[in-house]
């Protein structure tokens, strides 16, 4: 299962944001966590753009969407900040998802 966390953040609050990131990053992430990447872009718009892609274990859904929650929790403090997530499917989930083995 992936799992993507869309955020939103003034330009002028990315000093808070990176401290935030960082102090998020020293706690150990669960086992059903296997991968937590994160990418940055700049945003005309809204000032940053930033993209988690999670990946999990299938049945750990529950759990994930949990533990994202909470990570991202200190982040709502942050005026102007704003966030998404998503469920992603892979495209052999399509595939099923259509019918075609």
């Amino acid at each position: 299962m992936i799992i993507m966390v869309t955020q939103w953040y003034p330009t002028n609050k990315a000093k808070k944001i990176m401290e935030l990131f960082l102090k998020a990053s020293k706690d150990p992430q669960p086992s059903f966590i296997k991968k937590w990447q994160i990418f940055t872009v700049p945003d005309s718009e809204r000032g940053f753009k930033g993209y988690n892609l999670i990946m999990t274990e299938k049945d750990k859904g529950d759990e994930t969407l949990m533990h994202i929650t909470k990570t991202f929790q200190p982040f709502w403090e942050i005026e102007g900040f704003s966030m998404r997530i998503e469920t992603l499917l892979g495209i052999k989930d399509v595939v099923k998802v259509m019918g075609r083995t």
